[in-house]
């Protein structure tokens, strides 16, 4: 449950991350509700049943920070193993949780 929870709060942030760079672009000024988005997606993915099978996800981000491009590769699998690599500058960092 505790992974369902991270992967929700995550999902949510990614979101949210988008929609303010969608808004920067756009004159029009739209208020997003986190919520409606959220149920939206998990009506899309078959309810909050079929979101708690998922066993591993795959999560992959770009962009830029400071001029260097920056890319985040989140892997998890249940319960609660993970390994984030985040490639920036040249440099790479590499954070693994086995689960204990």
């Amino acid at each position: 449950m505790k992974h369902i929870r991270i992967g929700l709060v995550f999902f949510i942030l990614v979101i949210l991350s988008q929609s303010n760079l969608f808004s920067q672009e756009s004159e029009k000024n739209e208020t997003v509700d986190p919520k409606v988005v959220m149920e939206k997606y998990l009506d899309a993915i078959g309810g909050r049943d079929a979101l708690a099978k998922v066993e591993d996800r795959t999560t992959i981000m770009r962009g830029t920070a400071m001029g260097q491009a920056l890319t985040i590769i989140v892997k998890q699998k249940a319960p609660n193993k993970m390994r984030q690599e985040v490639k920036a500058g040249g440099m790479d960092q590499t954070i693994i949780f086995d689960g204990e």
